[in-house]
């Protein structure tokens, strides 16, 4: 049930994509109408890898999702076919918002996104070529699909552009779980079939009035539904259903469980039974 939700949603912004123009494609710096999106060419690391950035400006009283949307949303998607001397690229997430809107929640961005981008060149001698096709969604009173084609060439002694937006996307980075103060986890997955529950309890160093948001996220094959939280004897307790692709196994080593707080985020890779 979860992937065939999963699937309508993704269906139905398909065909809005389709029956609707495309807004703000063009090359770099291009506008939306709502958004304005821009990709800086960051910096040189010492491993020849390039860390860059990019930024989207959001009009008052707009707002674009997270990685993973929360109820309902359009998440992000790169498509960087075209470009040269691109070995791989990995994408950090600064903390989002989580919004709560008529019932229901989603989880992203408001005023300003800024989504570091850490590029491995082929030959870190040679420029990377980008060609970069972002689509994203948008939501304020109504919620629309929009892409953009973007197109930088970047050399190994390029000047540094965007390092204030990096330091800022770095200073709310989530917090692995020795810094987010996760003394103690305990994941499990309970049933069998489409009766299949996930099942987490985290003990935090700071005591716990009220839950917070949890997000689970696990591997190709792997769905996680909208996770319910509460506390108990001071932990955080975590419920919600799961689904996988027919005769999947559940690598517990492969799940990300997120824990959003007010302010930071906290990011846990793996998580198991005790014992």
């Amino acid at each position: 049930m979860i992937r065939a939700f999963a699937c309508l949603f993704s269906s139905l912004m398909m065909l809005m994509s389709v029956n609707s123009p495309a807004l703000g494609q063009g090359l770099f710096g291009q506008k939306t109408d709502y958004a304005s999106v821009y990709l800086h060419s960051g910096r040189m690391v010492e491993d020849g890898r390039r860390l860059t950035a990019l930024r989207m400006e959001l009009k008052p009283g707009w707002k674009t999702y997270w990685r993973n949307p929360g109820d309902a949303g359009i998440p992000p998607h790169f498509d960087w076919a075209g470009s040269t001397n691109l070995k791989a690229v990995s994408i950090e997430w600064p903390t989002p918002v989580v919004f709560d809107t008529y019932g229901s929640r989603t989880i992203g961005y408001e005023e300003r996104m800024v989504l570091p981008l850490m590029l491995t060149p082929e030959d870190p001698a040679k420029p990377i070529s980008i060609r970069l096709n972002f689509s994203y969604g948008l939501c304020s009173d109504i919620c629309i699909p929009a892409q953009q084609d973007i197109a930088m060439e970047i050399s190994p002694d390029a000047a540094e552009d965007g390092g204030y937006f990096l330091d800022r996307a770095a200073a709310t980075a989530p917090l692995n779980a020795v810094e987010g103060g996760l003394i103690a986890h305990e994941c499990k997955v309970e049933g069998a079939g489409e009766k299949r529950r996930f099942v987490a309890e985290l003990s935090l160093q700071a005591p716990l009035i009220s839950a917070l948001v949890i997000v689970v996220e696990g591997p190709e094959g792997v769905w996680f539904g909208p996770v319910v939280t509460s506390v108990l004897n001071g932990k955080l307790i975590a419920e919600g259903p799961v689904e996988t692709e027919a005769g999947l196994w559940i690598d517990r080593s492969l799940l990300s469980v997120t824990v959003l707080g007010p302010e930071r985020a906290v990011s846990l890779d793996g998580c198991f039974a005790a014992g």
